[in-house]
């Protein structure tokens, strides 16, 4: 999907970035990609994770994004907490 694909790659603007994962499995029956990696920002480390979902509703569809982002060195935290994040995430 051309959507996914350029939201996709959005992350590899960042300074520095380092991609650590990417999956692009559907998400509660959406389409979605979801990408973690980190990135610099003049003396500082930061992760990210950001999933993208394409949501299909009668005549219309949108690309929607969710991103926690935290310093590197709290990445520990960060991703014990994604989870819940992004599987909380609800579709109505």
């Amino acid at each position: 999907n051309f959507f996914l694909e350029v939201a996709g790659q959005e992350a590899r603007g960042l300074p520095e970035w380092k991609e650590s994962f990417r999956d692009t499995s559907d998400f509660h029956g959406h389409r979605s990609v979801i990408v973690r990696g980190s990135y610099r920002v003049d003396d500082v480390e930061y992760t990210a994770v950001t999933r993208y979902l394409v949501i299909d509703h009668e005549y219309d569809r949108y690309l929607t994004q969710l991103t926690a982002t935290a310093r590197f060195d709290s990445a520990e935290s960060l991703i014990a907490h994604l989870h819940g994040i992004h599987e909380g995430l609800r579709i109505r």
